[in-house]
């Protein structure tokens, strides 16, 4: 399912080509404010896994953007739990370089595709490092 929030923002032309979200496709679509109450009530005291600062970093602009207050969640950060699994991984810790390295199939830059691998890349890590998701925090 694609839900599309429209950010009020410029579209650079660049993410554009990268994602394939256009103004248009977001044209009329909810704010973040409109849907922070859903998103708090789906993420709230969970595990919210990402791949790099990008996620994270666009939640804390929304956030910061509409005076809201952020949601209590542990970030776990996909890139950083696969450095300490598989070190100096040839072709780096891009997420369509571990996707392929771990033979996961996915669209990349389509957000729900995105997240699946995310969560795949950790699911294997915990799995070699016999380990569970929370070890992740304690490192």
């Amino acid at each position: 399912m694609e839900l599309f929030i429209d950010p009020q923002d410029y579209f650079h032309w660049r993410f554009i080509d990268i994602h394939g979200i256009t103004p248009k496709m977001v044209k009329r679509k909810p704010t973040f404010p409109k849907v922070y109450p859903i998103l708090r009530q789906m993420f709230e005291n969970s595990i919210v896994v990402h791949h790099s600062h990008f996620d994270r970093n666009a939640f804390n602009k929304a956030y910061d953007r509409y005076g809201l207050e952020p949601f209590e969640v542990k970030w776990l950060d996909s890139v950083q739990v696969a450095r300490k699994t598989w070190e100096n991984l040839e072709g780096g810790y891009n997420l369509a370089n571990l996707a392929y390295y771990l033979d996961i199939e996915f669209q990349h830059h389509d957000a729900l595709e995105d997240a699946v691998a995310c969560g795949k890349i950790v699911v294997n890590a915990c799995r070699k490092k016999v380990q569970d998701i929370d070890y992740w925090f304690t490192l």
